[in-house]
């Protein structure tokens, strides 16, 4: 059954076409004798457009969404949005920034992942008729042997698709954290002491080391801007946290070592330190870096 519009949406359409009737009375000149009525009909919408509009964006705000892109989440709500929600970690060592090797991009980037939802959060979703993304088969196709380790790996990521009518409500719900991962180390884990590859050793051998980290919030929220995808035909709509990790010394001599290891090994997986400017080229002795390192800068 279809829901009915939303009184904000009918107060809207019927104070614009009562300003459009109104002007095109006043354009065309009928009902002369009326003239100082009409106008004051045709200014009363407007300002009451201004207001419901002006009212949308203010609660849009609260979800810390781009003017433009809520804009057209109002104007155009049964377009897809397919939202990621991520987090990436700024290490630096000896002055460089340390990147790991991107396997499915074939790039270098920063340690980190998409959130998690729990089994409590999901409720809200599936009456939002919002779904995981196509993404999540795609990358289970691409593990080799049915890793089932690998593949539970992408499970219940925060990388999901949604009618644009439901964005706002999802972003209220991922602000409110009910359901949601809020552990930052869990990518931090995961990529450096588990293996990506069947044939790898982890990153990360000696993991006592490693037990107490120093991790922190590093910058405010980073989004790009929100773009149409022609081709599948949905807004791509990504927001980044940042992470400080600071590693004591111990820490960074082992990585350094690891660093030297997995080259010497040639691993699919390698660590690489990098300068500001490697990442403003995007490149790094050949190698491209991934467009979202410049976040962790």
């Amino acid at each position: 059954m279809n829901k009915l519009p939303s009184m904000q949406t009918v107060l809207f359409i019927f104070f614009a076409f009562m300003s459009l009737i109104c002007l095109l009375l006043l354009k065309f000149q009928i009902f002369k004798s009326y003239e100082s009525l009409l106008t004051g009909i045709f200014l009363s919408g407007l300002t009451a457009i201004v207001s419901i509009v002006y009212n949308f964006m203010i609660d849009i705000n609260k979800e810390r969404l781009p003017f433009i892109f809520s804009l057209k989440l109002l104007l155009f709500k049964n377009s897809m949005v397919r939202a990621s929600i991520a987090y990436l970690y700024r290490i630096k060592i000896n002055d460089r920034y340390l990147l790991i090797t991107n396997l499915k991009h074939g790039t270098i980037a920063p340690i980190g992942g998409v959130y998690k939802m729990y089994d409590r959060g999901k409720t809200l979703l599936d009456d939002l008729k919002i779904r995981d993304s196509e993404s999540f088969e795609k990358n289970v196709s691409e593990i080799q042997n049915n890793d089932k380790t690998n593949v539970n790996r992408y499970k219940n990521d925060l990388r999901l698709k949604m009618p644009a009518k439901h964005f706002k409500k999802f972003m209220k719900w991922y602000y409110s954290g009910n359901g949601i991962e809020y552990c930052p180390l869990r990518e931090f884990y995961e990529e450096l002491f588990e293996s990506e590859t069947n044939d790898d050793a982890p990153v990360i051998t000696e993991k006592e080391l490693f037990t107490t980290i120093e991790c922190s919030k590093y910058k405010k929220t980073q989004r790009p801007k929100p773009v149409y995808d022609q081709k599948r035909k949905f807004y791509r709509f990504y927001q980044f946290d940042i992470f400080s990790i600071e590693l004591n010394e111990d820490q960074q001599n082992y990585l350094l070592k690891r660093m030297e290891e997995l080259k010497i090994k040639k691993s699919k997986m390698q660590l690489y330190l990098v300068s500001i400017q490697d990442i403003e080229d995007m490149n790094h002795l050949g190698i491209s870096i991934g467009k979202n390192t410049t976040y962790i800068i």
